[in-house]
């Protein structure tokens, strides 16, 4: 059985990685969720860990962000800037 990231918690990484693959600044992923975007850079770093209604909230970006690539979004590596 295949079991969806998402089903296993929203890191920071993936957090990030959602938001990236969703096209969205900072500031436009804090309108999105309701909140900040300084809250949105302590999700990222961390130092927050999303709530509840942030979760869902999160949920439905990623399916959305999969229906429109078709793609599963999962967390990338880290690479090395050349």
């Amino acid at each position: 059985m295949i079991i969806s990231w998402t089903m296993k918690g929203w890191t920071p990484e993936k957090i990030k990685r959602l938001r990236k693959a969703a096209w969205m600044t900072q500031t436009q992923f804090a309108v999105f969720l309701g909140v900040t975007q300084v809250h949105v850079a302590h999700l990222e770093s961390g130092f927050r860990s999303a709530g509840p209604q942030t979760a869902r909230l999160l949920e439905v970006l990623w399916r959305r962000v999969e229906s429109d690539t078709g793609k599963t979004v999962q967390p990338s590596r880290k690479r090395d800037k050349k």
